[in-house]
């Protein structure tokens, strides 16, 4: 299930107690002073009773709920859930909650009889882009007089993907072109630029009647003909965003999130969008979730890594499969930080 592990430090005023004790004793031996040998027990007593009447926080359980699913710097609201399994009654205490990417929160919980159970709602900011599966529940509560401080750690699991900060994007070319210009990308209705002009045939739109055209035809002696304008036929262009910038780049993560939302947005207008980076398996598809999702995991091992342990042929080969994908009907664009921002590298229309 969950890792646990209790702890039971002395508090400053249990050394103090501990120390005063030992003062007495000792004087109290040498003067043959029994009623001081007594005070110095009682000094003790309380010490030895913070350890002996804890509370009983292997008897707690606790529950968290979440969005899986959080943007950077927005809050979001979750949940704590404290439950008292044991059969006496457990005093406040106080439950701080650690989870990567998101600011750490500290909670008072209140007692809690046999049985009994608390639900705390907060809200929460992320902090850091990245992926998560766990989480660490930490419980503290001071002993009876105040002699001891107990600790419990509980370990759970939890899949939380933080997404990159919401900024403004970008427009990453239309991705539509012209059959010249992305032979075999997915065909789409007629577009809106002008391709050429004929007579009017059976099913034609009424909008596409060149009024202009057909008044020349009536000047011409025939005004029963109507010219309509033919659309020129557009495709959607696939879009390839290769991300190339450093970690240790300053302005790494704002780079991550302007492509990260750009590459949303640019869905709308392509076939389909491929994410590519350096040590970071491709990703190819339509859905804005899964593109984000994928920013999120960006680099992370690479961050675990020193400078010198990331191999260089990895580069050449990068750089191979990057050329690879310049095709017919596909728009390569690069994301750096030198220079920063997006930069086209191949294909788009004109």
């Amino acid at each position: 299930m969950s890792k646990m592990r209790i702890v039971r430090p002395i508090t400053p005023g249990g050394w103090l107690a501990i120390m005063l004790a030992a003062v007495l004793a000792a004087i109290a031996v040498r003067a043959f002073n029994p009623w001081l040998l007594l005070v110095a027990f009682a000094l003790f007593i309380p010490v030895v009773l913070s350890q002996l009447m804890r509370p009983d926080l292997k008897s707690v359980s606790v529950a968290f709920r979440s969005p899986e699913r959080l943007v950077m710097g927005e809050p979001a609201e979750q949940v704590l859930t404290v439950r008292n399994d044991g059969r006496r009654l457990l005093p406040g205490f106080a439950v701080l909650h650690h989870c990567r990417g998101l600011a750490p929160i500290q909670l008072a919980v209140p007692p809690l009889g046999p049985g009994d159970q608390v639900e705390l709602t907060f809200p929460r900011l992320p902090v850091q882009r990245g992926r998560t599966d766990s989480h660490d529940i930490h419980l503290h509560a001071l002993a009876p007089f105040g002699m001891a401080f107990h600790h419990r750690c509980i370990r759970g699991k939890a899949e939380i993907v933080v997404h990159p900060e919401r900024v403004p994007t970008v427009e990453i070319d239309s991705g539509r072109l012209s059959l010249e210009d992305a032979a075999g990308a997915r065909l789409l209705p007629a577009g809106s630029e002008p391709h050429g002009l004929r007579e009017w045939r059976q099913g034609d739109d009424r909008r596409h009647v060149n009024w202009r055209a057909t008044a020349r035809q009536a000047a011409l002696g025939q005004p029963d003909k109507l010219i309509v304008v033919v659309q020129e036929p557009e495709v959607e262009a696939r879009l390839v965003l290769v991300v190339t910038g450093s970690v240790q780049d300053e302005d790494w993560e704002e780079l991550v999130s302007l492509a990260a939302w750009s590459a949303c947005k640019a869905v709308g207008s392509h076939a389909d969008v491929t994410l590519m980076a350096p040590g970071v398996p491709a990703w190819s598809g339509t859905d804005v979730q899964q593109i984000l999702d994928w920013f999120s995991g960006l680099d992370s091992s690479r961050l675990e890594q020193p400078a010198d342990e990331v191999d260089e042929v990895d580069g050449a080969e990068f750089e191979e499969l990057v050329r690879a994908q310049r095709a017919a009907g596909v728009v390569v664009v690069e994301a750096s930080t030198r220079p920063f921002g997006l930069h086209r590298m191949y294909g788009g229309a004109g």
